[in-house]
């Protein structure tokens, strides 16, 4: 079982990326400005509306007196409608999509969507998503097939044989469109395990799953705090579920980091007290360049909320982003740059 894919002998005098010389310019630019060494941490948000729809997004923001930049968006295999409108909203609202691409099943006695995949069945769809992406031309965060050691997602080894190798013959296979669409010029590839595997046995450590440095330019990290509303989920603190986690992938990978959806439950515990334990912590990863905070809710069945994520859940909940976002701003201009300290 692999431990690490840190290369102890690969030099790299500059720190750039595998891919870096691949990428346009704009490209670049967003990766050293957002990912980079030096990078601060910066914040994006899921809102289910945008980047269809600006409005609620705005009134949100306007509400915490944040903007986020980096907005995650979903598509499905095969319903990949309105990429081009997606992408040309966040652009013209200058921000960044990380965009999850994920399969799913298309009938109830159908054979799994990954194996379709594999032979050839996508091709014409994936091709032109791909160009798509090539034509848009502004940088793209694209999070294929996420929290793949999780048996809740169809492409997990669970439903293929327990074999993690085909997870990463697709991520290879559909990397592999994309360079020949030449969208590689403009996409990071974020590759992103759940922080636990279920079911957690060794055929399911997230690490048999990752597709090769070549393949990944940002390592994306997803853990919630479920709460408990669940008979056997637990609330956890931030650093409960972050502070071993971050420890373990600085051993293993040697990517920048970004949260790429995490929020906390209101049942079970403090939610505002949560946030602002998170905000005292987060900072402290320094390897995270991006979080993205999950506003949405997990429900039970229609009109009944197990897990409540919302950050506009309440008053408090709002009251205490926009407290804690302000005193990050304030720390961020009071820090010194490295250039300037002695």
């Amino acid at each position: 079982k692999p431990t690490s894919f840190i290369d102890p002998n690969r030099v790299s005098p500059d720190k750039k990326p595998v891919n870096y010389d691949k990428w346009n310019a704009e490209t670049k630019q967003v990766y050293d400005r957002y990912f980079g060494e030096e990078s601060k941490l910066t914040w994006g948000i899921f809102e289910a509306n945008a980047p269809r729809d600006f409005y609620t997004l705005k009134q949100l923001e306007k509400q915490v007196d944040k903007e986020f930049k980096f907005l995650l968006h979903y598509q499905h295999i095969p319903n990949t409608d309105l990429l081009t409108v997606i992408l040309n909203n966040a652009y013209r609202e200058k921000r960044i999509i990380e965009l999850t691409l994920q399969t799913t099943d298309a009938g109830e006695n159908a054979s799994n969507t990954i194996y379709r995949i594999l032979d050839g069945e996508y091709d014409e769809l994936l091709s032109q998503y791909a160009k798509k992406i090539a034509d848009f031309g502004h940088p793209v965060l694209f999070r294929l097939c996420n929290e793949m050691n999780g048996d809740w997602c169809q492409y997990s080894a669970f439903h293929t044989s327990k074999d993690t190798q085909i997870y990463r013959e697709l991520y290879h296979y559909i990397y592999g469109i994309f360079e020949e669409q030449g969208a590689n010029k403009n996409t990071l590839w974020v590759w992103n395990p759940n922080e636990r595997s279920f079911p957690d046995f060794s055929w399911n450590d997230a690490r048999l799953y990752y597709p090769g440095d070549e393949y990944v330019d940002i390592v994306g990290i997803t853990g919630y705090n479920t709460g408990n509303y669940y008979e056997g989920e637990i609330w956890r603190s931030f650093d409960e579920i972050y502070q071993p986690l971050y420890k373990e992938y600085v051993q293993t990978y040697d990517k920048p980091f970004m949260i790429t959806e995490f929020a906390s439950n209101s049942v079970g515990g403090d939610k505002s007290q949560w946030i602002r334990d998170m905000f005292e912590s987060i900072h402290k990863l320094d390897k995270i360049k991006v979080a993205i905070w999950w506003s949405g809710c997990d429900w039970e069945r229609p009109g009944v909320p197990a897990r409540i994520y919302y950050m506009n859940e309440s008053p408090e909940i709002l009251d205490t982003f926009k407290e804690m976002f302000k005193a990050e701003k304030v720390e961020q201009k009071a820090a010194p740059s490295k250039t300037n300290q002695k």
